[in-house]
C-alpha cells in the first residue's frame, strides 16, 4: 500500500539535507521521536469539506504520515497552514543548527571556509552548484556575525561588571 504524504515547499538545499538527514529514503520517512514527526502527530486534522489538496509541484519533498491508532492517516492527512509553517521552520532550525555545529567546531587555520562549505554539502547529501554554495555560506555568515556580536557584547558587559566590582581609586 502507498503511504499517505504530505508535500512541503523547501529550497533546494534545504530539501536535499532533510531527505539525507532523515536516511535519504524517498518519500521521508520521519524518525520516530524526531520533532518534525511530532509536530505531524499534534497538529494533523481531518480536512474540512472544501478542501483540495495541492497541486505537487517537482520541488516538493513528500513526506510520508506517521501510522496512528489515534489520527489514521487515511482520515488524518490535513495539515493547517500554520502547522505546515512550523514544520518548515522546525526543519530549517535543525539545519541551521546542523551548520553551525558541523562547521564552527572546525580551527580555520590553514584552511579555507569555501572548502570547508563544499565539504560539508557533499557530506550532508547537498548537491555542489555554485547556487547552494552560495545559499549555505550567507546562511553560516550571517550565524558567524552574530556569534561574534554576541561574543563582544558578552566581553563588554564582563568588562563593565569587574570594573563596578574592583573600581581602581
Amino acid at each position: 500500500m502507498d503511504r499517505i504524504c504530505i508535500y512541503i515547499e523547501l529550497p533546494t538545499y534545504l530539501a536535499q539535507w532533510y531527505i539525507h538527514d532523515a536516511g535519504g529514503s524517498f518519500p521521508v520517512v520521519p524518525r520516530k521521536n524526531s520533532i518534525e514527526r511530532r509536530i505531524l502527530e499534534v497538529f494533523l486534522q481531518i480536512p474540512p469539506a472544501s478542501y483540495v489538496p495541492p497541486q505537487r509541484s517537482a520541488q516538493a519533498v513528500a513526506i510520508a504520515l506517521p501510522d496512528s491508532r489515534v489520527k489514521p492517516p487515511q482520515f488524518y492527512f490535513y495539515l493547517p497552514p500554520r502547522a505546515m509553517a512550523q514544520l518548515c521552520k522546525c526543519i530549517r532550525d535543525r539545519f541551521l543548527i546542523e551548520l553551525w555545529k558541523s562547521l564552527h567546531s572546525f580551527g580555520y587555520i590553514g584552511r579555507r571556509r569555501d572548502n570547508l562549505i563544499y565539504q560539508w554539502m557533499e557530506d550532508n547529501g547537498i548537491d555542489t552548484t555554485e547556487r547552494n554554495w552560495n545559499a549555505i555560506a550567507k546562511i553560516y555568515l550571517r550565524q558567524y556575525k552574530s556569534y561574534l556580536q554576541r561574543q563582544a557584547y558578552h566581553a563588554k558587559k564582563d568588562a563593565t561588571a569587574e570594573s563596578v566590582e574592583n573600581p581602581q581609586n
